[in-house]
């Protein structure tokens, strides 16, 4: 999926998910996290693309490493600090902002995973969707079809609760 795609049904999913404006922002900003760190210096840890940098394990093992950080006394102090200003508190800033880089990571994957390369799991076990080919109309579909399915939840409840 092209860094367009990603970032659109990235900040579609989250912001069905959330209703978080800024959190969508920034969990979108993270959805090529797999990507970017297979360059640079990270080129020679992560060999290939769609390798270990596209592991969903991977991933959740940083997810569950992160948790701790967010108990760091720089990240409790922020939490306080900011949160005296109308605009943090208003967005609900909280340590758990913590998650956002490997949140975007997973959606990254998913999306991935929807490909017709698919992402690596376990021991040369692949998740395949063939629902699309990168930069194919086939992708556009895809990302038209996604954002469609994350709008419904939000005007529903917008309707509804309105």
């Amino acid at each position: 999926m092209k860094w367009i795609s990603h970032q659109i049904c990235t900040f579609a999913g989250t912001y069905a998910i959330s209703g978080n404006l800024p959190l969508s922002f920034a969990v979108s900003a993270f959805s090529h996290l797999p990507d970017v760190i297979e360059y640079g210096p990270g080129k020679y840890i992560f060999r290939k693309h769609r390798g270990v940098s596209h592991n969903p394990i991977f991933w959740f093992v940083i997810l569950a490493l992160s948790v701790p950080f967010s108990y760091l006394p720089v990240i409790q102090w922020a939490e306080v600090f900011l949160g005296r200003w109308d605009v943090f508190s208003k967005w609900n800033f909280s340590v758990m902002c913590v998650l956002i880089p490997a949140t975007g990571a997973l959606f990254h994957l998913v999306e991935d995973a929807m490909s017709k390369s698919g992402i690596p799991v376990w021991k040369g076990k692949m998740i395949v969707g063939r629902l699309y080919k990168t930069g194919t109309v086939s992708e556009f579909i895809v990302v038209l079809v996604i954002v469609l399915l994350c709008m419904f939840p939000v005007l529903v409840s917008h309707y509804l609760f309105s």
